[in-house]
């Protein structure tokens, strides 16, 4: 029974058939991924195609051993699908495209690829958050203006595939979901502590939040039943695909499909449905051919924007996709040695410009550090950079340290870095001032005693404060005033005036030995 699945063994029974008989098929396995019903195949099939005659076609499907035809009821699972259905075992598929169909990768005129492009784009946009002060509307969102500039500076708005999609909300809302910034009360954008620890976090993990909240998205029509056992199910057959190899680009999604409807039974799929939607006043039924459909926009829309798949256009429509080294990583597959082994994938030129050659192995991590300090100008089959002065100034205020440039050229390149720049690289680093900034407490006595007073108390209280002038001290913005207050009164030192009124700028005055009616000063 095993050789009676062999691909090979698979398309010469196909090829048995009467030639209308193979028509017929070519038209099911393209158009519905082997799961057909009569309707269906009425529309696809136009005037001139085969006609389906049921009986004749029972006869032969299941006389060569290749599936079924019979009438399916599915409404008790929430798929509406009541009809005469053909369905071809998932084997005949697959023999079909791989020795009957044309390689739709063939035809493709164009490969293109994410790779780590988003998370690249959610570092550059965590580090403007850091470093920026980002003002929200009343509703939450960040300025037109100030999101349009943004927008601009993100790898993703350069490529022409994502157009439907709008890449700098996509990435704030995802940050926001993630916890990685948060909006406060005054309206402003903060990184969180998460979020600051997202530059360090291994790649792997980031691919895992990311695939996590594009898993859990719903449907534009609001399905939320249908869709995550759906995803699920897609990432199950592409984690079996061998990475770099072209499949036709509703091939995967037809597979699980399929694959989903095969186990309805199995996954107590009716039990949840029944559960789910019992009292509701109506569910959203979807047909076979929307839940492939669904599966499609999925794969197109996100699975190849977190760059777990590359698509092979053909003008504008997707004709191929393959599963990438990053996509084998995000879904817990090992390498091979040939993918996995690091090399030197990289060439620096004398005029600043960088050459990665992504060929040479698992060069993912690479790329997210170029990003960091380098500008990219292309991202073809070999990804080009620019060092310039301003992309190592903004890569070093942001924290990125010059050794830390230098040890990933040098240790990446397949030569010695040219002096030039080297030395240009430490001097356009050196340009870089720091300056802190922190909120403190100030508090101001009238005179130079008072103030000598005070410090001698604060230092026997043990709180840590700074001489700012003859009259004023500054103390750490979290420093707790009415403690210190009732402290203070001790040594005959009082404070007046509070945080509310005044800023957080208190005046210290000296009452020992105040006479009434005296001088205050």
């Amino acid at each position: 029974m095993q050789a009676l699945c062999l691909p090979g063994e698979a398309a010469h029974r196909l090829r048995q058939l009467d030639p209308d008989l193979q028509a017929l098929i070519a038209i099911v396995v393209r158009e519905t991924g082997g799961f057909a019903t009569k309707s269906q195949y009425d529309r696809l099939r136009g005037r001139d195609g085969p006609r389906w005659e049921r009986r004749r076609l029972k006869a032969a499907i299941e006389g060569q051993l290749l599936g079924t035809v019979r009438h399916l009821a599915l409404g008790e699972y929430g798929i509406n699908h009541f009809d005469e259905t053909l369905v071809l075992f998932d084997e005949v598929v697959a023999a079909h495209r791989r020795h009957i169909a044309s390689d739709p990768a063939g035809s493709a005129d164009d490969v293109r690829t994410c790779g780590v492009d988003l998370i690249s784009d959610i570092s550059s946009f965590l580090s403007v958050v850091a470093h920026s002060r980002v003002r929200l509307t009343l509703s939450g969102q960040i300025y037109r203006t100030v999101a349009k500039k943004l927008a601009e500076q993100l790898i993703l708005s350069q490529k022409p595939e994502l157009a439907a999609l709008d890449p700098f909300q996509y990435i704030y809302d995802l940050c926001v979901a993630r916890k990685l910034v948060e909006r406060r009360e005054d309206r402003t954008l903060h990184v969180t502590i998460r979020g600051r620890k997202w530059e360090q976090e291994p790649l792997e993990k980031k691919l895992r939040v990311l695939l996590d909240f594009s898993f859990r998205e719903r449907l534009s029509d609001g399905d939320g039943f249908h869709g995550p056992r759906l995803r699920d199910q897609l990432l199950e057959v592409l984690g079996t695909q061998q990475v770099g190899t072209f499949h036709e680009a509703t091939a995967l999604p037809f597979a699980a499909r399929n694959r989903y409807i095969s186990l309805l039974e199995e996954d107590h799929v009716r039990d949840a449905f029944q559960n789910r939607y019992q009292y509701a006043p109506t569910a959203v039924m979807r047909d076979a051919a929307g839940l492939a459909q669904c599966l499609l926009q999925w794969q197109r829309d996100r699975l190849y924007l977190l760059g777990l798949v590359d698509l092979a256009f053909s003008g504008d429509a997707p004709l191929a996709v393959r599963l990438t080294p990053l996509g084998a990583r995000a879904l817990g597959r090992s390498l091979p040695a040939d993918l996995a082994a690091a090399g030197r994938p990289l060439m620096v030129n004398p005029d600043f410009e960088v050459l990665l050659f992504p060929e040479e192995g698992d060069t993912y991590d690479l790329i997210t550090r170029l990003d960091r300090f380098a500008e990219r100008q292309s991202s073809d089959a070999v990804y080009r950079y620019k060092v310039s002065a301003g992309s190592i100034e903004k890569a070093v205020a942001e924290g990125v340290d010059v050794a830390e440039i230098l040890r990933v050229l040098s240790e990446n390149a397949r030569s010695a870095i040219p002096q030039n720049v080297v030395y240009s690289i430490k001097e356009w680093a050196g340009k870089v001032r720091f300056v802190s900034a922190r909120r403190m407490l100030v508090l101001r006595g009238r005179n130079r005693e008072i103030v000598d007073r005070l410090l001698r108390a604060l230092s026997a209280l043990q709180v840590a404060c700074e001489r700012l002038s003859p009259t004023a001290i500054v103390l750490d913005d979290g420093s707790d005033l009415d403690a210190l207050e009732s402290r203070l009164a001790d040594s005959g030192i009082f404070l007046r005036g509070g945080s509310a009124e005044d800023n957080g700028q208190e005046q210290a005055e000296d009452r020992s030995g105040e006479r009434p009616g005296g001088d205050e000063e």
